[in-house]
């Protein structure tokens, strides 16, 4: 009987305490708009002011341009369904799900994208910072197989205004950033 009341107290001082404040549970959320996105894109510009990576050059004597590529945000339609546990001591697993064009010039290919992150969440003031200290991200060309890619996260902090109403987790931030969860 003492070995058994031992190993109760044993286990509850092992647990995690409760992170303050933070919305435990388990919350999903879907989306299908524009996205602000990263893209590569050919430039040509003249060659005494050329900027990036330069990719070749063409003309003769003083009217030669320069081609470089250079990435820029541009508007594309996303798909986005993102599902997001977080326990009662703060740790959460956050998985996303994209997808959108392969490219801008066209919607024929899809780029998949999946991330998948855990760490710790933690309230600072009206904000909900997570911290990422593990997980995976890989992303796959529906058209092009040769264009798969799979590798671990960084680690990184990323901080979110956040509002509980009606059982939703509402998270907003910079670039227009504004996902709404429904616990389930």
């Amino acid at each position: 009987m003492r070995l058994l009341l031992l190993g109760a107290l044993a286990s509850l001082s092992l647990a995690a305490p409760a992170a303050a404040g933070v919305p435990s549970g388990a919350w999903s959320q879907k989306s299908d708009g524009q996205e602000l996105t990263l893209v590569p894109k050919l430039k040509i510009s003249p060659s005494m002011s050329a900027t990036g990576m330069v990719l070749g050059t063409s003309g003769y004597g003083g009217n030669s341009t320069t081609t470089t590529l250079q990435s820029e945000f541009v508007p594309m339609r996303t798909q986005r369904a993102m599902s997001l546990v977080i326990r009662p001591d703060g740790a959460f697993t956050w998985t996303i799900d994209k997808s959108r064009p392969a490219s801008a010039q066209g919607s024929d290919c899809k780029l998949l994208i999946r991330e998948e992150k855990n760490g710790r969440v933690r309230l600072e003031g009206d904000r909900l910072v997570f911290d990422v200290t593990g997980g995976n991200q890989s992303s796959r060309d529906s058209c092009d197989p040769t264009k798969a890619s799979r590798g671990p996260m960084a680690p990184a902090s990323e901080s979110y205004g956040y509002r509980l109403s009606g059982g939703a987790l509402n998270l907003t931030a910079a670039g227009g950033v504004n996902w709404t969860f429904r616990g389930g």
